[in-house]
């Protein structure tokens, strides 16, 4: 039985190059593919920026490539501290793994109960998308996360999914399966449309939210450098140009996609490493985080010495909107519990 991908595919956060456009962190862009008989609709997270978990009693370092980062423990908080007031209302991992789990029962779950019953079992939660690593501070150039892995760790976010895709998409060849598939696609249809997939996923008023979160915040931190000065001092970095594309993040991301890993290429309990082409992409990312940082690190310490003031104004100013959006995610979850889902799974 095939698997015919329900895909969402994050765009990486608007910090760098996007920083004068209207992109959202995570930026999930729905690829819908037809789906075809005898198959499961599945949804793949491939999405952008880890987010710091927590801070440290002191300074943190960080080496990528040939730059050594040292952050302070003054930064390290105001990034934990903004990041969980972001993650109150735009949804944690969690919350949003539990989205992700209504979406998948929605699109498979009645037809993973009609091929259990026909003597095939199927798990509908092996279809859930992974939830976007998410960084709550990518919104605003400068306080980026310093040499976060905004291009390989979309990939090892949805390492697991790919991998059950992979197998879905390859089931043994078992008398039965085939006639069984037909007369359950035939029989049973999705029990979630995709104006509901979309509530799920962005619950109401949640982009209007971040849309005042990313311009507070790039408000905030706008006059500390200007973005021509940082495309002027990318040009000057030693970074591959890919395609014979410019040094910017927005074309280094387009063109770096044609080196994309697929499953067999990423790390796993066998192969730690993993495959040739995903260290070569890795080696590629260095390079890229390396010119970036060097472009902004001594803008960072100052952006984020702002970043406390802006928290504080903004959980002030929406303080109503919060509480909505914290209750619906709260429901959501509830939901998700409700037909299996647990936090542990995602």
């Amino acid at each position: 039985m095939k698997v015919v991908a329900h895909r969402s595919v994050g765009d990486h956060t608007a910090g760098v190059r996007r920083q004068a456009q209207a992109a959202t962190v995570d930026r999930e862009k729905r690829v819908l593919l037809r789906t075809v008989r005898g198959t499961f609709a599945g949804a793949t997270a491939v999405i952008i920026l880890a987010v710091a978990s927590g801070c440290s009693t002191g300074p943190r370092d960080a080496t990528t490539g040939d730059h050594h980062v040292v952050i302070s423990a003054q930064a390290q908080k105001a990034r934990a501290d903004a990041s969980r007031l972001f993650f109150g209302w735009y949804g944690t991992k969690e919350d949003r793994s539990a989205a992700e789990a209504l979406v998948a029962y929605g699109l498979n779950g009645a037809l993973a109960e009609c091929m259990t019953d026909e003597g095939f079992p199927a798990d509908w939660r092996l279809s859930i998308m992974n939830a976007a690593p998410v960084d709550a501070l990518g919104p605003a150039i400068w306080t980026n996360e310093p040499m976060g892995r905004t291009f390989s760790d979309p990939y090892l976010a949805a390492a697991d999914f790919m991998r059950h895709e992979r197998v879905m998409n390859d089931p043994p060849e078992t008398e039965g399966r085939a006639e069984a598939s037909l007369a359950c696609q035939q029989s049973v249809s999705a029990g979630i449309t995709d104006h509901q997939i979309d509530g799920l996923r962005q619950p109401r008023g949640r982009q209007s939210l971040f849309d005042a979160w990313r311009r507070d915040l790039r408000a905030a931190t706008s006059d500390l450098d200007s973005l021509a000065d940082y495309d002027e001092c990318l040009a000057a970095q030693s970074i591959p140009l890919l395609g014979g594309q410019p040094p910017t993040k927005e074309d280094f991301y387009t063109a770096i996609r044609d080196y994309a890993p697929t499953a067999d290429d990423l790390p796993d309990a066998n192969d730690p490493e993993g495959s040739p082409s995903w260290r070569k992409f890795l080696a590629l990312e260095s390079q890229w985080l390396d010119a970036d940082w060097a472009c902004r690190a001594d803008t960072y310490e100052e952006a984020m010495s702002r970043v406390p003031a802006f928290a504080e104004q903004f959980a002030r100013e929406h303080s109503d909107q919060i509480t909505r959006l914290r209750s619906a995610w709260a429901l959501t979850r509830r939901q998700a519990r409700a037909i299996g889902w647990v936090e542990t799974f995602s």
